[in-house]
């Protein structure tokens, strides 16, 4: 009978530290569904753990322009598949569908007829395409063992105002991680509308700079089946220019 050769201490821990590694580098690769913060019809939002709040102090990480074509109105209970979808850097114009939607509506977003003023098929001056901002956000307590990234939406409606925040807080502080904003809708507004307010200076931004990697893989990661009202009957949605 032959001896078994048996690995080395050393041999296996090195084998061990590098299947740590590998694992570590697959669950940063791994697209999952990141939790949102929502808009309910009493004009509340909604967090992730269903707790329903006038105002929400959050950090922003990141955000992309996100434009999104249904094909029909949204209706309760029934499925409307999203079609067609662009998201990028640039402001909402300038974006180029992606490659692997169902329908792509125009090799790009400016020239797209869904993306014109008065397309809206209610017949107002609205888009048939929603124009969005898509926000990447956290908490304002850094948790090392639990970093929460936290995605939200800012419609048609919300676009001119969060802009402008943005806009100022990286004119002031560099960029806006460096400040605590408090998200709220606004109470004034037929349609949910996302208002961003400064809060307080981040005194964690430099830890919250290591989330930043992941929000931006979680604004890239696509969108799935449409669940919930989208606000697509805007009749004039602001731009950041405006």
């Amino acid at each position: 009978m032959n001896d078994l050769t048996v690995p080395s201490s050393t041999a296996l821990s090195s084998a061990e530290a590098r299947i740590a590694a590998l694992a570590s580098k697959l669950k940063a690769n791994v697209q999952t569904t990141t939790p949102m913060i929502t808009s309910t019809r009493t004009g509340k939002l909604k967090l992730p753990n269903d707790e329903q709040v006038e105002s929400v102090d959050v950090v922003l990480l990141d955000f992309v322009y996100r434009n999104q074509y249904y094909p029909k109105p949204y209706s309760e209970g029934q499925q409307n598949d999203l079609v067609c979808q662009a998201i990028g850097e640039g402001s909402n114009d300038l974006l180029v569908p992606l490659d692997n939607v169902m329908e792509k509506q125009a090799e790009r977003c400016g020239s797209c007829p869904k993306n014109q003023f008065g397309s809206h098929p209610s017949g107002s001056r609205g888009k048939a395409c929603n124009n969005q901002l898509l926000l990447a956000v956290t908490p304002p307590d850094y948790d090392p063992d639990e970093p929460l990234i936290w995605l939200v939406k800012a419609q048609p409606t919300a676009l001119k105002q969060m802009g402008g925040y943005m806009l100022k807080m990286t004119d002031m502080y560099g960029h806006p991680i460096k400040a605590i904003t408090s998200l709220s809708l606004d109470p004034n507004s037929n349609y949910p509308s996302l208002r961003a307010q400064f809060s307080a200076l981040n005194p964690l931004w430099e830890q919250h700079i290591e989330l930043m990697d992941q929000a931006h893989r979680a604004l890239y990661a696509g969108t799935p089946v449409q669940t919930e009202a989208v606000d697509t009957t805007v009749h004039v949605p602001a731009t950041f220019e405006d």
